[in-house]
């Protein structure tokens, strides 16, 4: 039986400030890849889908 303190949740969200930093990339290339690249756009201002990023991250063999 699986207790909830066993359950690691996913969130459903990451923020820009999280992407910089595990990417290691400047707000001005965060900005240019959303707009020149496939990077998931934001959901809400700040956010973007950690599903999303994490789709991205395997693809591009990050992960």
């Amino acid at each position: 039986m699986t207790t909830q303190t066993e359950v690691k949740k996913t969130p459903l969200y990451i923020t820009d400030a999280e992407v910089m930093e595990t990417l290691d990339i400047s707000q001005p290339t965060l900005w240019r890849w959303t707009k020149k690249r496939d990077f998931p756009k934001p959901v809400m201002r700040g956010r973007r889908s950690y599903k999303a990023f994490m789709e991205w991250m395997v693809g591009k063999g990050l992960v």
